[in-house]
């Protein structure tokens, strides 16, 4: 029982609060609230959106402040954690702010059983050891709610950006735009260009670049077709335009390329 944290209170509350007026300063407890209105909330100074499904998690000393579209409810714990001793297990860290999406419905659910065994507290002794427990085990699995969406976010990005790059092997003969490959490896722009550059150690565009270069060597060492339809087969079919792009990157014209086999 040392080693659980400690309810203090739990329930559903009313609040109404507009531009950040009022401050709530939890300076003996932790707070964790799960939001069913739409607003802002600023957490020593830091601004975030809250939304219904929406947990914020408010360590001790920190400054709340609200500003709400219009009142609303939302359920609300605080608690204290015991003091740190040599018993203590592994430390679980959580983000001030997790949106809960379709773990909503379960989270909820969660909680009410936490504040039904607060209210029984007085009439069962053993009802704030239950609502320790009810809470240590919502924390963790907070915790690996968040864990889990991380990981699965970091592979999903990862399939994108090689999602991109093969779309861009595909496509080498074509026209391609960095929006359709954007729209084809289900990432916005900005953020697939700088998964892609953090993978590749360069931009789409060069990339792209590279790899129509590369194949024009592959067509210009192994087949006898004319310079002008090689830069067609690789996606630059104005000849100019061609011969610069690929004196830039091997260094020598297409003919001098072919000249030097």
């Amino acid at each position: 029982m040392d080693d659980l944290p400690r309810v203090i209170r739990a329930g559903r509350y009313p609040l109404a609060d507009r531009n950040f007026s009022v401050s709530y300063l939890n300076s003996g407890t932790n707070a964790l609230h799960i939001y069913d209105y739409h607003g802002k909330i600023r957490l020593s100074g830091n601004q975030y959106a809250i939304a219904p499904g929406t947990i914020s998690i408010t360590p001790t000393g920190t400054d709340a402040r609200y500003d709400l579209e219009k009142p609303g409810f939302h359920y609300c714990t605080h608690f204290k954690f015991p003091a740190k001793s040599a018993k203590s297990g592994k430390e679980l860290s959580l983000p001030l702010c997790i949106e809960l999406g379709e773990a909503r419905s379960a989270a909820e659910s969660k909680f009410m059983n936490l504040v039904w065994w607060i209210q029984q507290a007085e009439a069962s002794p053993e009802a704030d050891h239950a609502a320790s427990l009810v809470l240590q085990e919502f924390l963790i699995w907070l915790y690996w709610i968040n864990k889990s969406r991380s990981e699965n976010f970091g592979r999903k990005a990862r399939t994108a950006v090689v999602s991109a790059a093969m779309e861009i092997d595909r496509c080498l003969s074509k026209e391609i735009s960095i929006p359709e490959i954007s729209r084809t490896a289900g990432l916005s722009q900005n953020y697939l260009a700088l998964l892609f550059r953090r993978q590749y150690g360069i931009t789409m565009n060069r990339y792209l670049i590279i790899r129509r270069i590369e194949y024009a060597k592959h067509l210009l060492e192994c087949t006898a077709l004319p310079v002008k339809e090689i830069g067609t087969r690789v996606g630059l079919p104005d000849p100019q335009h061609f011969n610069k792009l690929f004196r830039r990157i091997a260094g020598k014209s297409p003919s001098q390329f072919r000249n030097k086999i």
